[in-house]
């Protein structure tokens, strides 16, 4: 990574949700003067997540009810470069954009959509520079951890009231999802175990991984009572 380079990803199996979400990331760098042959350190990462309103597939929309794989539901962005030490790489994703046996039916739409994402990220990127320039890097970073230790200690609240539990919910279509719940009164933590659950469903209806992790926090946010930001995991 060097500075001006920004990446671009969609692929579910890697962090994204369904093709249609788009995530632009930018690293945010130190500007101070470095040695020659040295790298600037990376002080955050900023990015920012657009629902595009098609990325190809066998329906407008990329969400076609009857998929069975993932091209069917458009185009596959697994962690491209979309700039490059500055220079938005216009022509390599319009020819990614049309790739594939469904490829994306509006590129000049999708392509303006990512400028605003990129141009998203440059505005927080420079407000955080702005804060680091106004208090320092060190007290953001503190706060920054205050703000993670915070949600850490209002979720524990949380699992401290909770108990075990077992609970099982059918599908229209005859899938079982089963999801036990086993608290841990010292560790003042939980293990959200989905054994016992359907197998692959042969259509669309399955969560990766990241999807059923952000699904799971999203609960325990909902039982937070307090007004806390939403806040990645560490």
């Amino acid at each position: 990574m060097r500075p001006g380079d920004v990446y671009v990803l969609n692929a579910p199996y890697n962090g994204g949700t369904h093709l249609p979400d788009i995530t632009v990331i930018t690293p945010v760098f130190d500007d101070a003067p470095v040695p020659p042959g040295n790298q600037r350190d990376i002080l955050f990462f900023v990015a920012s997540r657009g629902h595009h309103a098609d990325i190809g597939g066998t329906t407008p929309g990329s969400m076609p009810p009857d998929s069975r794989s993932i091209d069917e539901e458009g185009v596959v962005i697994d962690d491209e470069l979309l700039v490059e030490a500055g220079r938005f790489r216009e022509a390599e994703m319009r020819a990614l954009l049309v790739s594939g046996r469904w490829p994306a039916r509006d590129p000049d739409q999708n392509i303006a959509d990512l400028r605003a994402q990129v141009a998203a990220n440059e505005t927080g990127a420079r407000e955080l520079r702005k804060l680091v320039a106004d208090v320092g890097l060190d007290v953001v970073h503190a706060y920054m951890r205050h703000v993670q230790d915070n949600a850490e200690e209002q979720v524990r609240r949380v699992i401290d009231a909770l108990r075990d539990g077992e609970f099982a919910y059918e599908m229209d279509d005859g899938s079982i999802i089963r999801v036990a719940i086993r608290i841990d009164r010292v560790a003042r933590s939980a293990v959200i175990d989905f054994a016992g659950t359907s197998p692959q469903h042969r259509g669309n209806f399955n969560a990766p991984p990241a999807v059923a992790k952000a699904a799971v926090l999203y609960v325990f946010r909902t039982l937070v009572d307090d007004d806390i930001p939403p806040t990645p995991a560490a």
